[in-house]
């Protein structure tokens, strides 16, 4: 990663902490999850499924590191669009190139539309995957390769992927149709690459996680042990039109721009809070 991009990062990303992993609902926390294990050792206790939160380990009061999450405060690993305006405050401890460079909706184009799991593969120096497959599929987590073949984004995406040290990603997508990427695309989601839990509590995913490590060249899982509520959550949509200032709202736990205009809210159900 270009060394002054990174240096505007928040400096706990540059030591291992003493917590565990909040993993949510799909490949791109898996991956960055198990990216989060091979640098710092990091294991997941709480998985968060947007409608609740569940721990494994109950007794265990260690600070919490969310992956793929764009939670108001506390430490998180994120891709997501928080802030509304320029001026807007942001998560001051969320690893989001997003709320780093101040992207908002004033200059929506402008943002970083890759995945959590290729921001932390270059945060960390990890070296591509020596396969032509696993880069495809690199690319194709959170759909990351679209931005190369939207004209508003493609300048940018460019610019991204140069930042992050990943010209010869910026080769591939030049080589290859957006067809091949939809491929990958179509063939992960038909394997069910989201996270779900059982009714005993435990953590389990239909993608096919040997094969996938296999031409990444990292070990993915999903962690093992059972998993309980210890919090609920209500989801809603927004428009930034109607809503006040998010970072404001004491009942948000999480919340993320879809679009330009509008988004996703979780808030802690009455009578709960953090």
């Amino acid at each position: 990663m270009n060394k002054q991009l990174k240096d505007l990062f928040p400096q706990w990303i540059h030591q291992k902490q003493d917590a565990a992993l909040i993993m949510t609902n799909d490949i791109d926390s898996i991956v960055s999850c198990a990216i989060g294990k091979a640098v710092f050792g990091y294991e997941v206790n709480q998985y968060y499924s947007f409608s609740k939160l569940y721990q494994k380990d109950l007794e265990d009061t260690r600070e919490t590191i969310g992956v793929d999450l764009a939670i108001k405060t506390g430490k998180t690993y994120d891709n997501h669009l928080t802030k509304f305006y320029g001026t807007s405050i942001s998560n001051p401890e969320s690893a989001n190139i997003n709320s780093i460079l101040k992207v908002s909706t004033e200059n929506y184009t402008d943002k970083f539309a890759m995945s959590t799991a290729i921001m932390m593969w270059s945060l960390y120096d990890l070296p591509l995957p020596t396969s032509l497959e696993g880069k495809l599929i690199l690319l194709a987590i959170d759909s990351g390769f679209k931005g190369h073949y939207d004209k508003r984004f493609n300048a940018v995406h460019t610019q991204y992927l140069e930042l992050l040290g990943f010209t010869e990603l910026v080769d591939i997508l030049n080589e290859f149709d957006v067809s091949v990427f939809e491929r990958i695309t179509r063939k992960l989601k038909e394997q069910d690459d989201r996270v779900y839990r059982r009714k005993t509590g435990e953590l389990y995913t239909y993608l096919n996680l040997d094969n996938t490590s296999k031409h990444l060249g990292i070990r993915l899982e999903i962690p093992s042990g059972q998993f309980s509520i210890v919090q609920e959550f209500t989801n809603e949509r927004f428009s930034t039109s109607d809503t006040h200032d998010l970072m404001k709202n004491n009942n948000v736990f999480s919340y993320a721009l879809t679009h330009r205009n509008k988004g996703m809210v979780s808030t802690y159900k009455k009578g709960e809070s953090a």
